[in-house]
């Protein structure tokens, strides 16, 4: 019941977000379409991240017991290690080496 509501939930919110960026964007500034290359796959996953997102949570509070570790496990996982590894070995999230 959680995964199906927050997968519904994380799937508007990509697709508002999408359409509310293009409608901020000034004429004349080049924008993307749902149609052009990688697009919509790239929405739709935003969506599925934010979906899985709480029912990890529920998991990782489940393992420890305790909401604030867990909160902070969560939020080493998603953003710090990320950053960190892309520190170590040089690269973007994207995989694309920096200039």
């Amino acid at each position: 019941m959680y995964g199906g509501l927050a997968l519904a939930l994380g799937e508007s919110a990509g697709f508002v977000t999408f359409f509310a960026g293009r409608a901020a964007m000034a004429d004349g500034v080049p924008s993307s379409s749902l149609g052009d290359p990688g697009v919509l796959p790239a929405v739709l996953m935003s969506g599925a991240y934010l979906a899985m997102t709480g029912p990890i949570g529920i998991g990782v509070v489940a393992i420890t017991g305790h909401t604030a570790s867990a909160v902070a496990v969560l939020v080493g996982v998603t953003f710090v290690l990320p950053a960190v590894i892309g520190g170590v070995w040089g690269r973007r999230s994207g995989g694309t080496s920096r200039p």
